[in-house]
């Protein structure tokens, strides 16, 4: 799978040497917790994407995680669809691990061992990569706002995720879906109420990024989850239906 991953991204780039300097170029990667993830597949869910290039032994990169890991969880808790992808080109998986676990990084991040190395090489010969930490906002048109100012509190990053909220008039799944998830912090069990929809599917992520359900749901506007084997903890909610997605926190208490 590394190997179909690192072959992708290669051809990608033969390809994209034609293509203009803005416009973003498809990757895959295997992140550390071994989940699959696919560029053009998020934009086309209508998601902007934030490409944090980095490596673990980077000081700016470590000053500057804490400040990443905050604004994802900000739109995360918003249900603002963006997403972000930090990317390695020179850690393996036992690293990047700890580093994660060290500034509480909750986004997916790849390194040599799930092609990141590749990645990087790719968008350092069209964009060129001048240093790290480097950040990109990408559009769910593709459009490619590069080596972004690199600040504790993000402000370019965040006028460029405003400027493609703005210029594809993107709208969230939380505008179209009522829905409601309760009790919230939960104990044993969760009610998630869908009413206007007919089909979707729930998933629920640990913190850590791993999926612990799964559920398809057609025409039941109320179902309840079953929760007592969790562990106490913060979690994601997902809900997806049409190419879009509303994520809500869950709180999980034991008593």
């Amino acid at each position: 799978m590394q190997f179909l991953n690192w072959f992708f991204c290669l051809v990608s780039f033969i390809v994209a040497m034609g293509c203009s300097a803005q416009s973003a170029v498809d990757f895959s990667f295997t992140d550390v917790i071994g989940k699959e993830h696919n560029l053009f597949q998020e934009l086309d869910r209508g998601n902007i994407v934030v490409l944090d290039f980095f490596f673990v032994d980077c000081k700016p990169c470590q000053k500057l995680t804490p400040g990443m890991v905050n604004l994802y969880n900000e739109y995360q808790s918003a249900a603002k669809n963006v997403v972000v992808f930090g990317i390695s080109d020179r850690d393996e998986n036992a690293k990047l691990k700890t580093f994660d676990n060290t500034y509480n990084v909750t986004y997916p991040t790849c390194g040599i061992d799930g092609g990141g190395d590749t990645i990087t090489d790719m968008y350092k010969g069209l964009f060129n990569l001048q240093g790290w930490p480097t950040y990109a906002v990408i559009c769910p048109d593709k459009q490619v706002y590069w080596n972004l100012t690199r600040d504790s509190s993000f402000v370019e990053v965040r006028e460029k995720i405003d400027t493609c909220f703005r210029r594809v008039n993107i709208t969230t799944f939380k505008s179209q879906i009522t829905k409601q998830i309760y009790p919230n912090p939960a104990t044993t069990q969760i009610t998630v109420d869908v009413p206007n929809t007919h089909e979707y599917t729930l998933n629920i992520y640990s913190m850590e990024g791993k999926k612990v359900f799964e559920q398809k749901v057609i025409d039941q506007p109320l179902i309840q989850v079953d929760i007592s084997n969790f562990s106490a903890g913060t979690y994601w909610v997902e809900i997806f239906a049409k190419e879009q997605k509303n994520i809500t926190k869950l709180m999980i208490n034991k008593l």
